[in-house]
Order: structure tokens, then C-alpha cells, then sequence
């Protein structure tokens, strides 16, 4: 059965520049990949408004995410809406169990942007969901993190940009 990857991160075009080469590579090795968002990309342009820019971006990043055969989640939020908070973390932690990634793929913790930030830690809270938590735990080194009664637990990667080959036409999309 072929290992299944979730790369989560904060606004479109952010899993293209941090996670494309990854994700590219992964699908070649055999990976089924999924693709979220978690928010919108409300405010990535300074000449449409807030709800035209969100419709242009939803359709760059389905087009992305196609492009590498992956399955899209739609966002959650606004831009500069992604708050570690309890409903946001339910609504991505409820997606995090229907996909039941092997391998997440997420943005750095340490980050210029707040949003970036919280995307993070969002996607690995997710992971963990409360429901789960006394389930799992790590291991001293912090790799192989397993589960107390055998369940999968997922690897975490924040894997650096890549700019080169197929990753260029996924982030030509936007």
C-alpha cells in the first residue's frame, strides 16, 4: 500500500515554493499525496478585492495541486485568520483522520509570518488530536514517534524549497 502524504501549509503558493520538489519526489517514489491550504489567499493581491482574489488563488492552488496529482483540501479561513485556536484546530484535526497521512509535510515553526507560524503548529497539534493524545508518544531522539497501542503515527517533515524541475510548473500555476 502506497504511503500517504499530507502537506499542509498556509496560504496558496506556499506548498509549491517550501514542499513541491518533496512532494514531487514522494509521487514518484509511489506516494499518494494531498494538498491544504489553510487559508484562502484573501490578501494576495493589491489590485482585486479580498473575494476575487480568494477565487483566483482556490483556482491556482486546485490547478497546483492537480498538476502533481494530488488530491485538494479545500481552506478553512481567511488569510491572517489562522489562529492556534480550538475550532480551527477541530476542523483541521477532523481532515487530519479523514486523510490518516503516513508522512505530513508542513512549514517551519520558526517563520517571518504568523500565519506560517500557526500553520505549523496547527498541522502538528492536528496530528495529536486531543482525542488521540494519550495514545502516542515520542521517542528520546524525536524521530519515530510511535503509538502506545500500535497505531501508525505519521513522520513530520518541514522539508526546505526546492526550485528546480516539475516544482516550476506547479508554481508557475500561481
Amino acid at each position: 500500500m502506497a504511503k500517504r502524504v499530507f502537506a499542509v501549509a498556509a496560504h496558496p503558493d506556499d506548498i509549491e515554493i517550501f514542499m513541491g520538489g518533496t512532494l514531487i519526489r514522494l509521487k514518484q517514489a509511489g506516494c499518494e499525496l494531498h494538498y491544504m491550504n489553510i487559508a484562502n489567499g484573501c490578501c494576495g493581491s493589491a489590485i482585486l478585492d479580498a473575494a476575487e482574489i480568494a477565487r483566483v488563488r482556490l483556482e491556482e492552488a486546485q490547478t497546483a495541486a492537480a498538476s502533481i496529482g494530488a488530491v485538494f483540501h479545500p481552506p478553512l479561513c481567511d488569510d491572517l485568520e489562522i489562529f492556534y485556536e480550538k475550532n480551527l484546530l477541530a476542523r483541521l484535526g477532523a481532515i487530519m483522520r479523514e486523510v490518516a497521512p503516513d508522512i505530513l509535510l508542513t512549514l517551519s515553526p520558526v517563520d517571518y509570518m504568523e500565519d506560517h507560524q500557526n500553520a505549523s503548529r496547527l498541522a502538528v497539534s492536528a496530528i495529536f488530536f486531543p482525542q488521540y493524545q494519550k495514545l502516542f508518544h515520542h521517542s528520546a531522539a524525536g524521530a519515530g514517534v510511535s503509538a502506545g497501542d500500535g497505531l501508525p503515527c505519521p513522520a513530520v517533515w518541514q522539508p526546505r524549497p526546492v526550485g528546480a524541475g516539475c516544482a516550476a510548473g506547479a508554481i508557475c500555476g500561481h
